[in-house]
């Protein structure tokens, strides 16, 4: 079964998720289905993901993300995540960028 993860960093930042994401190299990860980012409503950042099940996550958890967040310069325990099961997922089709490639095409011009 699908499950849901949500992150919440009140310390986080988007120049702290964008060094995270270079020592992941920007990659969905094995098992990664959905990935969402920005900022938490009370401060620091946010992250909701869906995965194909609960192993792959935790196991992304502890091989992948520890490590990355340490190299970005994390100091201090890593945020608990909260998970819950996924009954549903439906998204719709779009033809348009994904949001970063958006900001990064605007900050461009």
């Amino acid at each position: 079964m699908s499950i849901a993860m949500l992150v919440d960093n009140p310390a986080g930042s988007r120049e702290l998720y964008e060094r995270i994401l270079d020592n992941l190299d920007h990659d969905l990860p094995l098992g990664g289905i959905l990935h969402l980012a920005g900022p938490g409503p009370e401060g620091g950042w946010r992250v909701i993901e869906i995965w194909e099940s609960p192993e792959e996550a935790k196991r992304f958890l502890t091989e992948r993300f520890a490590p990355a967040l340490r190299a970005a310069g994390f100091e201090g325990s890593p945020p608990t995540p909260q998970f819950w099961p996924v009954l549903a997922l439906e998204a719709a089709q779009s033809e348009h960028e994904p949001v970063a490639d958006s900001a990064s095409n605007a900050d461009a011009r």
